[in-house]
């Protein structure tokens, strides 16, 4: 499957994982802000359960029929099915013009349909990835859970989990700031802006 990701500045990599939809546009905000200094290789990554949810988007976002599409606006209309418009309005960041006449998108649908449950899948692994790790949960979110904190440091042993209070999986679009400073903190460089 092609990776998205993009650099941003010198330096060592820093490689920031989140989830199924997440495009790299969504995490130019903070690339940039901590760029200065060194690389960010933005990507997604697998590693939650299958949710409902995930399937439902996929029928959404595989329903929409580009041939009779002229407008954004008349996207969003096609993405009715999903009932959160914060949540459409994320998934609308994943729309691009192919051209003046056609819109697409701009990540590949028909691979994470056709690999959904492969993406899903956790990391299983006896390899040890034995240096500091920073795992950020939203404390809004459920995507690490207590009961992670085991697995997680069977990989990696030097791993640390910070919370953010009132953050939802999209840490990035909910507290830039905390985010950025949880960032800047572990990686000893300046995330001021």
């Amino acid at each position: 499957m092609k990776l998205c990701y993009r650099r941003f500045g010198s330096g060592d990599p820093v490689i920031i994982l989140h989830g199924v939809f997440g495009i790299s546009d969504n995490w130019v905000t903070i690339g940039k802000r901590l760029a200065e200094k060194f690389v960010i290789i933005d990507i997604s990554t697998r590693g939650y359960v299958p949710r409902q949810m995930h399937i439902e988007i996929i029928h959404a976002m595989q329903s929409v029929d580009f041939d009779k599409i002229t407008k954004r606006s008349e996207v969003e209309t096609e993405l009715a099915p999903i009932k959160s418009s914060r949540l459409r309005q994320f998934i609308l960041k994943n729309l691009y013009r192919v051209n003046d006449r056609r819109f697409g998108w701009r990540i590949n649908m028909e691979a994470i349909s056709e690999n959904l449950e492969l993406i899903s899948e956790g990391i299983e692994t006896d390899k040890e990835y034995d240096h500091p790790t920073l795992f950020i949960k939203g404390g809004a979110s459920d995507y690490i859970q207590e009961g992670d904190l085991d697995i997680i440091l069977n990989i990696f042993p030097q791993a640390t989990v910070k919370t953010i209070d009132g953050a939802t999986h999209w840490l990035h679009a909910d507290k830039p700031d905390d985010l950025c400073l949880l960032l800047s903190d572990f990686l000893q460089k300046d995330c001021a802006y």
